[in-house]
């Protein structure tokens, strides 16, 4: 007698479908912050030289990561619980908006490179 056992893991997505979505977020929640920063921040300034920095870096790595799921990586499962999905996104997007929240404010207090950690005067 051979007992089977099935266990229904609800709605799947595809991992690249996952990925993809992970990944994408922080993309949009980044254009956000920079296309509405007088809104967020009550005003605007440009940006200094490390939050250009961190917006190319951001921007890369997320673009990276992305295209090395569509053209590089091989599952080894076909489908990820679509409960699962929420969870990651929330990490991810939620670091962030976070992260970036705090990188792109204007009143930051600006340090100059070159001079030690004293800001210019």
């Amino acid at each position: 007698m051979v007992l089977l056992m099935l266990k229904d893991l609800g709605m799947q997505m595809s991992y690249r479908g996952v990925y993809i979505v992970e990944y994408s977020g922080p993309l949009i929640i980044l254009a956000l912050l920079h296309w509405f920063r007088k809104q967020i921040y009550g005003f605007s300034e440009k940006y200094d030289l490390n939050q250009k920095l961190a917006l190319i870096m951001v921007l890369g790595h997320y673009v990276k990561r992305i295209l090395e799921t569509i053209f590089v990586h091989r599952f080894a499962n076909d489908t990820m619980p679509a409960k699962n999905v929420i969870r990651n996104c929330i990490h991810y997007w939620g670091f962030m908006a976070f992260t970036i929240y705090c990188v792109m404010q204007p009143q930051q207090n600006k340090k100059k490179w070159g001079l030690g950690g004293k800001t210019a005067q």
